[in-house]
């Protein structure tokens, strides 16, 4: 089993963009807000407070890599710039 397809099992949030970006917010209180630029390929982080800019920029560049490396049958579309997820393999409900 590849190493991706272990990180996986050990984390359905490893292959979805937005549930991975919901834990960092969750787990970062001094992120208020991400946003990204598919087509430029940015990212903007929002802050409040004093913060490791750089820190969150990495983190969140792991994660991404770690969505888009993700072999599955349906990749993330947010990752190729699409305003919905309703493609991947593990969509994100109405309520979430």
């Amino acid at each position: 089993m590849s190493s991706s397809a272990q990180s996986l099992k050990k984390s359905p949030s490893a292959a979805c963009l937005a549930r991975s970006v919901a834990d960092t917010l969750a787990e970062e209180p001094t992120l208020e807000a991400v946003t990204f630029d598919a087509a430029g390929q940015k990212m903007s982080l929002a802050t409040l407070g004093r913060t490791d800019v750089e820190q969150l920029t990495q983190k969140l560049t792991g994660k991404i890599q770690s969505a888009h490396n993700a072999q599955s049958k349906h990749n993330c579309s947010l990752l190729s710039g699409q305003s919905e997820c309703s493609a991947c393999e593990a969509p994100l409900s109405p309520a979430e």
